[in-house]
């Protein structure tokens, strides 16, 4: 596979026994729908912070640029937005909202968010790369 396809791969129970244990004991994404009937970077985005800015696309990759989302991504990167009067626009996608996070801390609760580092496989799916006050902190 060499990391494509990972979204149709699946795990037994011996490879993340912790997991299936979890899923016995609580629920896992129980009754889980998108928050936006479109790709990944929205998504994620309502993951962490319960909106998308408006956006409602993954973002560009320009030519000869590694694949970077959010703040990291090329300055001529542009991710599709949703405006208010259903006009679509496009904007960089570093956005600045109130996250999960920001909850955690005001409550003075630690946290973690465990993600691949920039340029490895996968760091385009993590979503706090995409807030700004937290990403270029």
């Amino acid at each position: 596979m060499n990391g494509d396809y990972l979204s149709y791969s699946q795990y037994n129970e011996s490879d993340i026994p912790n997991y299936f244990t979890y899923a016995r004991n609580f629920v896992l994404a129980d009754a889980f729908f998108s928050s936006l009937e479109g790709p990944s970077f929205p998504n994620h985005l309502y993951t962490v912070g319960a909106q998308s800015n408006r956006a409602i696309n993954n973002p560009s990759t320009p030519p000869n640029n590694p694949a970077r989302w959010g703040c990291d991504a090329a300055a001529s990167s542009r991710v599709q937005t949703l405006e208010e009067l259903g006009e679509f626009g496009s904007v960089y996608p570093c956005f600045d909202f109130d996250t999960l996070a920001d909850r955690l801390e005001e409550q003075g609760l630690s946290w973690k968010y465990y993600a691949p580092g920039q340029d490895q496989s996968g760091y385009i799916w993590s979503a706090l790369d995409a807030i700004r006050h937290i990403r270029l902190t």
